[in-house]
């Protein structure tokens, strides 16, 4: 399963840093991630040449184009993935709630 940039450190607000986490997503997938939902691995497969700055807009833009297509983007693979992410900003709501919409944008 792949482990997310809030345990890392990451500033989840920052571009670089979903850039780094996207990357990661990628190479879970390639190394074999057999846990992928359907829409995650559209997604992937849509982005897979894609490397380096802007890996994660590219990502986003998938997903946009993803859920225009079909009208299918409710998964909730995104939303397990934001609990995490209130441990890395206790004590500062409002980077709390920056932080918690940018990997899911």
């Amino acid at each position: 399963m792949h482990r997310g940039g809030v345990r890392t450190g990451a500033d989840l607000r920052r571009s670089d840093s979903l850039d780094r986490i996207a990357g990661t997503f990628l190479r879970w997938k390639r190394e074999g991630a057999s846990d992928i939902g359907a829409q995650a691995r559209k997604v992937l497969d849509a982005v897979s040449h894609v490397s380096g700055p802007s890996i994660a807009a590219a990502m986003r833009d998938a997903a946009a184009n993803l859920h225009r297509r079909t009208g299918r983007s409710a998964g909730n693979g995104s939303l397990m993935r934001t609990a995490p992410v209130a441990l890395a900003y206790l004590g500062d709501p409002e980077a709390l709630a920056e932080a918690a919409v940018q990997p899911v944008r």
